[in-house]
This record gives C-alpha cells, structure tokens and sequence, in this order.
C-alpha cells in the first residue's frame, strides 16, 4: 500500500511535473510571440499574444507585466507619434504663417513701391509741366520781344522806304514838271512869228493860228502838242474813284492777257502794256528819255523788277 500510494504520489508529481512544462512552454510561446509584436510594434497583437500567456497560467505576475509593458508602450508610441504629428502641424502652420506674413509684406511692399512710384511720376510730371510751362513763358516771351523788335525794324524800314519813295516821287514830280516846262519853252521857241497882216485902211488883220506854216513845221507842232499831252497825262494825278472806274473800262475794252502799244513822242517813248486777267485790267508803261527811264503801274512809280515780272507773257 505505501508503494502504491508512492507510486500514485510519484505519477502524480510526473503528471504535474508534465503539465507544468507544457505550461511553461505554451507560456514561452506566447511570451515570444507576444515580444516579438511588440518589437515589431504591433502593440494589440503583442497585448493579445500575452494575454494567451496568461491564460496558461504559469506566470501571471510575469504575464501582466509584460502585458502592462506593452499597452505602456503603446500609450507612449501613440504620444511619440501624436507629439511628431503635433509638431509637425505646428511647423506646417508656422509654415503656413510665415508664407502667408511673407505674401502679405510683399504684397504691402509692392503696394509702397506702387505708390511710389505713382506719386514720383506724378511729382516727375507735375514738375515737367512747370519746367514746360516755364519753357513756353520764355519763349513767348522772347518771341513777343522779337516780334516787337522785328515791328519796331520794319516800321523803321518802312518808314525810311515810304520817306524814299516819296523823295524819289517828287524827284521825279519835279523832274518831269521841269521836261515839261522846258517842251513848253521848247515848243514856244520852235513856233514861227506871224506877220499881222494890214487891210486896205491901215488896220492890221491877225493871222489864223496853223495858216502860213510849212508842212514840216505843222508835223513838228503836232509832235510837239502830242509829246506835251503825253508828259502832262503821265504828271495828271488820278483820284482812287478815277482809277478803279479807269481800269474797270480797260478792263472790257482790252481782250484777256497781255497787249503792249509803242508809242513814240520825239525824244521820249512810251510802251504801254495792258494786262487783264480774271476781267481785271492793270495798266503799265515804261516810258523812255535820253536821260533816263521810268516805270509805273495804274499811275505809280515802280521798280523795272516789278514791271519786267508782272508785264511778262
């Protein structure tokens, strides 16, 4: 009987014995499982795996260690991960931040350069519209003081024309007043004594003007009457009512263009040139002396330029 019991006793301990083992071993398993999750940073299965250790219930004590190990661990790999996340949003928003402080001050730059780059141009143009404006002044200025300078001149020029022009007439007034004064004395020299004729009784009978001449000394007289009407139409003044009614009748009786007429007057000879355009007639003589020749237009004195430019064909 005790050898029974001993037996039974030690079958009983070889049996625990055995058990235990096992224990131990699936307890081993799931622990290594268990660490190698955890190492891979599989925190639920590695929880789950130790777990299963636990439920062989060889090392409880060793079992929720390692299961408090591992939920630890995954409490502070979820901070860690949070934390990067946290500071990675943080950096993102300073990011952020900065990129959106550095658009605003470059886009407030831009806007102060715009601005004042407006109010220079302004301050450019405004102060060119002055310098212009200034300009113009003194310009104007300068060309009011030349204008006036050039009026003062010309009226000085034309003054001293008109006062030679009118010398020049008169000259030549008096010259021509004097030619004919001395054809008139010429003429009277020229003209031959009459005979006062006696009737029966003794009374003297005058002479008919033009009887007892020579033919020659009836054509010299008539050259002479022709030359002095000739010199007296060229003294005679006419009003300026005469002459526009003058030129208005030359005007229909002379055909349109140029027509010249010679006309000779002993020593003096007269080329009259009539010139209508547009129904307006212009009359111009060139008249020729020994001692000289002159020039007019519609009665007055012009220069041989002015007579050879308007009388050409």
């Amino acid at each position: 009987k005790a050898e029974a019991e001993a037996k039974a006793k030690a079958d009983a301990d070889a049996k625990a014995a055995a058990e235990l083992a096992k224990k131990k071993a699936e307890f081993e398993k799931f622990i290594k499982a268990g660490d190698d999750k955890l190492a891979a940073k599989k925190y639920d299965d590695a929880v789950s795996a130790y777990n299963n250790a636990l439920s062989t219930k060889y090392d409880d004590g060793a079992a929720n260690l390692k299961i408090a190990n591992a939920q630890k661990a995954k409490t502070d790999e979820e901070a860690r991960i949070k934390a990067e996340a946290d500071a990675k949003a943080s950096l993102e928003a300073l990011k952020k931040a900065k990129a959106e402080a550095d658009a605003k001050a470059k886009i407030e730059a831009e806007e102060r350069a715009r601005e004042e780059a407006e109010a220079r141009a302004a301050r450019e143009a405004r102060e060119k519209i002055l310098a212009e404006v200034e300009a113009a002044k003194k310009l104007k200025d300068d060309a009011m003081k030349k204008a006036a300078e050039e009026a003062r001149l010309k009226a000085e020029a034309d003054a001293k024309k008109q006062a030679d022009a009118e010398a020049a007439k008169k000259a030549k007034e008096e010259q021509l007043a004097k030619m004919l004064a001395e054809a008139e004395a010429a003429k009277a020299k020229q003209k031959p004594k009459e005979e006062p004729k006696t009737k029966t009784g003794g009374s003297i009978q005058k002479t008919e003007p033009g009887k007892g001449l020579t033919e020659e000394q009836k054509a010299q007289k008539e050259a002479d009457e022709a030359e002095a009407k000739a010199k007296a139409d060229l003294a005679k003044k006419m009003t300026e009512a005469e002459r526009e009614l003058f030129l208005s009748e030359l005007a229909k009786k002379y055909p349109e263009g140029v027509t010249v007429e010679d006309q000779v007057f002993g020593k003096m000879k007269i080329t009259r040139v009539i010139v209508v355009k547009n129904k307006k007639a212009h009359e111009y003589k060139k008249i020729v002396f020994t001692y000289g020749t002159y020039f007019k237009k519609d009665g007055n004195d012009i220069p041989k330029v002015i007579y050879d430019a308007e009388t050409r064909k």
